[in-house]
């Protein structure tokens, strides 16, 4: 963002929205991050308010979710910038995407756990999967999901969440749906539909967001997608009734906003 531009947005937009609403804005964030877009077209409408540490948080699990959440039709600067990524990942953390790929057998053995017969037409060397070492890529999830979560209570809301408040905040991959009654559920909970758009371009089959909030209460409701391939969810709630709810159900995935020393 330009100067001039940085500074108008700043004015509109004073406090950062991630971690509280009292830290000053020093920079756009956007959500969900461009580099998960062809040619790097965002979503319209979808740059929010960051300080200087909540801008930095996500930028590393950004560049390695990248990895994994393409466009399925790329154009030559998506992919040369993709094999720029994955080189970078392979010298700085090779561990992180060493075991990436799986064999054959373990193709057949995990969708064997998950239920999943082997789709029609297609051999085990040509489904696309990836076997994710949890341990290495939960951080780089959650702190995704997070900061999605936080920026669409804002957008919706019309608030930053406060450092009162709290988000109970997950993510799921389309191979870890099952039966998708768990997403019907919650796109009837997210009952409104945001189709984002890049000027003239429709980018609904790049990204989709459900929302319904409360705004009197400080609550909403989230469901987006990036590709078909990544689902986050959320609940966002400010309200001292709202927040106990949450604090007796979220366990170890409810946490609230950013918090920095």
């Amino acid at each position: 963002m330009a100067k001039r531009g940085l500074a108008r947005f700043k004015a509109q937009h004073p406090f950062c929205c991630f971690c509280g609403g009292h830290r000053e804005t020093a920079s756009a964030d956007h959500q969900p991050a461009r580099v998960f877009f062809r040619s790097k077209r965002m979503p319209d409408g979808f740059v929010f308010p960051a300080c200087r540490d909540c801008q930095d948080a996500s930028r590393e699990a950004e560049g390695a979710l990248s990895l994994l959440i393409v466009p399925r039709d790329g154009r030559e600067e998506d992919r040369k910038a993709l094999r720029a990524r994955a080189a970078h990942y392979h010298r700085n953390d090779p561990k992180l995407i060493s075991d990436l790929w799986p064999t054959r057998q373990q193709k057949r053995n995990m969708l064997r756990g998950l239920g999943i017969a082997r789709p029609d037409g297609l051999f085990f060397d040509d489904i696309p999967m990836v076997k994710l070492d949890v341990e290495r890529w939960s951080p780089h999830l959650k702190i995704i999901a997070l900061k999605l979560n936080l920026a669409l209570h804002y957008r919706y809301v019309g608030r930053p969440l406060s450092t009162e408040g709290r988000v109970l905040s997950t993510f799921s991959f389309n191979a870890q749906l099952g039966d998708g009654t768990a997403l019907r559920e919650f796109q009837e909970a997210a009952e409104n539909l945001d189709n984002p758009r890049h000027g003239n371009e429709d980018l609904g089959d790049q990204v989709q967001v459900r929302w319904s909030v409360d705004a009197e209460h400080g609550a909403g409701a989230f469901l987006i997608h990036l590709h078909g391939t990544l689902f986050v969810f959320g609940i966002t709630a400010d309200h001292p009734e709202w927040c106990r709810v949450l604090l007796e159900d979220g366990e170890e995935d409810m946490r609230g906003p950013l918090q920095w020393d």
